[in-house]
């Protein structure tokens, strides 16, 4: 019986399959259970209608192409100083005292804001913070930072 393990294309189709599955996995963490959604999905209650989820990849192709949007990163101060640092370009206000910062985002009002934590859960309740306080496109990054530098070292190679 032959090893498939010395054979590249099975390497490589193993390797590409089980990245895949990974970053699915990590693009779903924070969410409620809506598998199978697109890049940018719905909202998610009636109550948030201005908030939707974005997937890591397609939020950066966005902010990329878009120098009118935001990138919110609502992550403690000591999280921006780890192996996740704030992406370039981010505005850094943590969670717990974006409500004292609301006024300052007031030109973004009617213009996406991306906003991202670790994982994506902080950065749900801050879209949906935002979005209860007037803003009009709010957009939840999945997955988070951690979904993010998975992106950005995908590009880099």
């Amino acid at each position: 019986m032959r090893n498939l393990c010395q054979h590249p294309e099975f390497v490589s189709r193993v390797s590409t399959s089980a990245f895949a599955l990974a970053l699915a996995l990590l693009t779903g963490c924070g969410n409620s259970g809506s598998g199978g959604r697109a890049a940018v999905s719905g909202t998610r209650s009636a109550t948030h209608a201005a908030v939707s989820h974005i997937d890591a990849a397609s939020a950066r192709t966005f902010l990329d192409e878009n120098s009118e949007a935001l990138l919110l990163d609502v992550r403690n101060p000591k999280e921006w100083k780890s192996k996740y640092p704030a992406a370039p370009g981010a505005m850094t206000i943590p969670l717990p005292e974006l409500h004292k910062h609301v006024g300052e985002l007031a030109a973004w009002k009617d213009k996406p804001i991306f906003t991202v934590c670790h994982s994506g859960s902080r950065s749900l309740t801050a879209a949906e913070m935002l979005a209860d306080s007037g803003f009009r496109d709010v957009r939840s990054i999945d997955g988070g930072m951690v979904a993010w530098k998975m992106v950005e070292n995908l590009t880099a190679q």
